[in-house]
């Protein structure tokens, strides 16, 4: 089993990375994990990288995916969206893997802090009582 882990470039070569990918191997302790901070191509333009991501989460069996404080960043945002339709999606999230579709990702357009996209991931049942 191929799992593409998907997380922001803030983690990249830090402690919290080597434990995501620790919980990871727990759950999964024969899944190849392919890691983009380490096994894909970080040259080239924003555009190139991404889509080396995406097709390394088109060749994956599963995908998890990890925040920071409940939000991700653009490109893992693509990463999920990319993925949801075609293979599981699980979201780590306080050491257990939590299947996506308990989730809503709270899409947010450029601000004055971020010029990007990106999202809030909020349990369904605090978007249900937002909108009721």
């Amino acid at each position: 089993m191929k799992i593409y882990y998907a997380h922001s470039q803030w983690k990249y070569g830090t402690k919290i990375e080597d434990y995501e990918l620790r919980v990871i191997h727990e759950y999964f302790p024969r899944a190849e994990i392919i890691n983009p901070a380490k096994d894909i191509d970080q040259s080239g333009t924003e555009e190139d990288v991404m889509q080396r991501c995406l097709e390394a989460v088109r060749s994956a069996d599963l995908v998890v995916f990890s925040s920071v404080d409940g939000t991700i960043g653009n490109g893992v945002l693509w990463e999920v969206e990319d993925a949801i339709w075609e293979r599981p999606v699980l979201y780590l999230q306080h050491e257990e893997l939590v299947p996506a579709t308990r989730f809503q990702m709270c899409i947010k357009e450029a601000s004055l802090f971020s010029h990007l996209q990106h999202a809030d991931v909020v349990p369904l049942t605090e978007v249900i009582s937002w909108t009721t």
